[in-house]
C-alpha cells in the first residue's frame, strides 16, 4: 500500500532536452495510464488487469532509460534518473496488484 500511495502521490517526471527523454515520458504517461487500472482495485476491490503486458512495457521502458543514462549529458541524466524511479514505482504497484488480484479467485 505504501508503494500505491507514493505512485498516486508522485507527479510524471519532465523530459530532458533530448527527445529520446520526452519519448520517454510520453511512455511513462502511457504506463501510468494502465497502471491506473490498481485504483479500482484498491477503492472497491475491483481486479481488471490492462490489457497489454504492462509489466513488459515498463520493463522495456526501463531498458531505454538505462541506456539514456549511459549517453546524455548531466543534466538529463539526472531527470532519466527520476524517470528511471518514477517507472520502478509504477512497476511495484502493478505487480502488487497482480499479485493480490490473482490471489482473489
Amino acid at each position: 500500500m505504501d508503494a500505491y500511495l507514493l505512485w498516486r502521490a508522485a507527479p510524471v517526471p519532465q523530459s530532458g532536452s533530448l527527445e529520446e527523454s520526452a519519448d520517454i515520458r510520453v511512455g511513462l504517461m502511457v504506463a501510468d495510464h494502465y497502471v491506473s487500472t490498481v485504483v479500482p482495485f484498491v477503492q472497491r476491490g475491483v481486479f481488471q488487469p490492462a490489457v497489454p503486458d504492462v509489466l513488459e512495457f515498463l520493463d522495456r521502458l526501463v531498458e531505454r532509460i538505462d541506456k539514456l543514462i549511459e549517453e546524455a549529458d548531466s543534466e538529463t541524466v539526472e531527470i532519466a534518473r527520476y524517470q528511471h524511479a518514477y517507472a520502478m514505482l509504477q512497476r511495484t504497484v502493478y505487480s502488487q496488484f497482480l499479485e493480490l488480484g490473482s490471489g482473489q479467485g
